[in-house]
């Protein structure tokens, strides 16, 4: 599917539905189609570095962005939650969140955070000798040889090298970033986990009580600017 009408674009698109009928669509196998955008669409209206499609494509033929380290051509490149983007002819660098509305928001970083990456295990499998093979939130693959990786537990890797720099499980005094749930884009530090949920003390408001599969964890301290 090359586009889709505007007015059926997931809610987590933060687009403008009644600017044009059609939108883009990323190609698929990165990000759930809720979770990426294509990259023209983010470069245009999401952050925006270009004021038309033209811009768009003298960008990518450039080589004048990058997605995790990594230079990217392809308009349709999907460009989603956790993604750094980095323009450096005029060292900006963005990283794509998720704001209290639900919706994909861009937040400026540093270029030194620009090199760091927060993401979730979400599936595991033996990998013979080497160890383990770790699925990942943005559908990279890692291979491990620490048994100690769990499902639902966070990974902060190094890009573009993959290398992993941290692991953060979901414990008591960890700083959490919510990801789904009516409490999404919210962030604070777990009180207590008690099996398939967690109870969480916001940065405002009192202690709530959400599932597990919601939370981001990163560490007693954030190493990711958040929100």
């Amino acid at each position: 599917m090359k586009h889709i009408k505007r007015l059926a674009a997931p809610k987590t698109w933060n687009t403008f539905r009644k600017q044009g009928v059609y939108i883009a669509t990323p190609f698929p196998g990165k990000h759930r189609t809720e979770m990426g955008m294509a990259a023209s669409v983010v470069l245009r209206h999401l952050i925006p570095l270009a004021r038309n499609s033209t811009e768009v494509l003298r960008m990518l033929r450039n080589k004048s962005v990058l997605v995790d380290g990594s230079r990217i051509t392809e308009r349709k490149h999907s460009i989603g939650f956790m993604d750094v983007i980095s323009i450096p002819e005029s060292n900006e660098h963005y990283r794509i969140l998720i704001d209290t509305n639900g919706r994909l928001a861009p937040i400026k970083i540093t270029e030194k955070e620009a090199s760091i990456k927060a993401l979730k295990i979400i599936n595991k499998r033996a990998h013979g000798k080497a160890g383990y093979t770790l699925g990942l939130s943005d559908g990279r693959n890692i291979i491990t040889p620490s048994k100690d990786h769990k499902i639902g537990d966070t990974i902060i890797i190094e890009v573009p090298s993959q290398k992993i720099i941290a692991h953060e499980p979901l414990t008591k005094g960890t700083t959490i970033y919510l990801t789904g749930g009516k409490h999404v884009g919210e962030h604070g530090h777990i009180e207590r986990v008690d099996g398939k949920d967690i109870t969480y003390k916001p940065t405002k408001g009192e202690s709530t009580t959400t599932l597990a599969e919601y939370a981001l964890a990163l560490g007693k301290t954030s190493p990711i600017t958040l929100p």
